[in-house]
């Protein structure tokens, strides 16, 4: 059985020929393009002019003057518009969570291009928040972390909440200003500048949008504009199974505006869910047992030899180390695609391991540090790269 993206390659050939090079193919993310390109070349009998393979992220970012800023400085500028719009001296420290949070509803809202003066509408109108009791206790704790000096007391909470949710517009202008004054954009005020400028100078004849299941309203109407210059062409991932659920109806309306170049009834492609599927299930009290069983289950089936159609999913991404641990060395290569986490690496480890000594490792009253703590810094592996005479 030919896999999803097998079946795009093959459908790219027959209609597109072996010059690619007019053509980008959009994936929701990166990981796709190199199976993609892998079934294009196994279907080749001669060379083959390889498509652009772009992510719809860069498709947007590609258009646009601005650079989507890092985390942390997006939402530093966001502290210093909220300080300057309340007039509250909350530190950094204190606002970050809710930095996130209040990022996070920004984005959300330019994606789905909607009226943010609407939005923040002073929630004093509203009346079924006339209080805070649709927050539950962990958002309500939250709530009087960030607002600190005050008793266990809902009214004052209310107060402070819907003193807050009137400043929540204008934080948003004078932060969408300052971050524009300074070249830079959070990634759906950016893609909201690209969707709505009135001429685009798109670089490709043709975009293949491959993948996708999911699409904000800032997407589609760059989809809608690609596909009113008769440039754009679908390849939608779904499963029929779900096509009658009241969750589809988005997927639904997708292949009504945006038809898809396959058959929606092809039983191949789209009945993935009703297929039979050899399921294992292994009991394992821990989770380092669970890391552990990597090696048995690599080492079973031909499943090394597969190479790249065998994947290790995580439910839970800090067994990553742990995992990589348990590879067994006969596998020469692998690829991780959550990212390895920079907490986990020797650098951050010999950091801890110095701010401990720093904190607790010297004793004042005997003017000297704790053996102790001396080893566990000299037998760091980096401890040799610092100093050659370490034993």
């Amino acid at each position: 059985m030919n896999s999803f993206l097998h079946q795009v390659a093959r459908h790219i050939k027959e209609k597109y020929g072996k010059d690619l090079a007019h053509v980008a193919v959009v994936f929701p993310n990166k990981r796709a393009a190199l199976f993609l390109n892998q079934a294009l070349a196994q279907l080749s009998d001669g060379p083959l002019w390889s498509p652009a393979y772009i992510t719809i992220s860069e498709l947007f970012r590609n258009h646009s003057d601005l650079t989507v800023a890092d985390p942390i400085l997006t939402i530093a500028e966001l502290h210093k518009s909220y300080v300057k719009i309340t007039g509250r001296n909350e530190s950094f420290e204190q606002f970050y969570p809710w930095g996130q949070l209040l990022l996070s509803d920004y984005d959300d809202i330019d994606k789905n291009l909607v009226d943010a003066q609407k939005v923040f509408r002073n929630l004093r109108d509203y009346h079924e928040y006339d209080d805070v009791e649709f927050l539950d206790e962990e958002q309500r704790a939250m709530l009087k972390r960030f607002f600190a000096h005050f008793v266990d007391d809902n009214s004052l909470l209310q107060h402070r909440f819907l003193e807050l949710w009137s400043h929540l517009y204008d934080i948003y202008v004078d932060f969408r200003q300052r971050l524009r004054g300074q070249g830079l954009a959070y990634e759906g005020m950016l893609y909201r500048d690209v969707a709505e400028q009135q001429h685009l100078d798109f670089q490709h004849t043709h975009y293949l949008f491959v993948g996708f299941n999911m699409v904000h309203p800032v997407e589609q109407r760059l989809f809608t504009l690609l596909k009113k210059q008769g440039k754009a062409a679908f390849y939608w991932d779904f499963d029929n199974f779900y096509l009658g659920e009241e969750s589809a109806l988005f997927i639904r309306q997708y292949l009504t505006l945006f038809p898809n170049e396959f058959d929606n009834n092809d039983r191949s492609l789209y009945d993935n869910y009703s297929r039979r599927k050899d399921i294992t299930f292994m009991a394992a009290p821990t989770e380092s047992i669970q890391a552990h069983y990597v090696t048995e289950w690599l080492r079973e089936h031909d499943r090394i030899a597969a190479g790249n159609r065998t994947a290790i999913v995580m439910c839970d991404e800090h067994l990553l180390p742990t995992i990589i641990h348990c590879i067994p060395p006969e596998v020469e290569r692998y690829n991780v695609t959550t990212g390895y986490p920079l907490s986990e690496t020797p650098v951050a480890a010999l950091i801890e391991l110095l701010m401990a000594f720093r904190d607790n490792g010297y004793v004042k009253r005997q003017n000297a540090y704790r053996l102790h703590d001396i080893n566990l810094l000299l037998r760091h592996p980096y401890s040799l790269l610092l100093s050659p005479q370490v034993p």
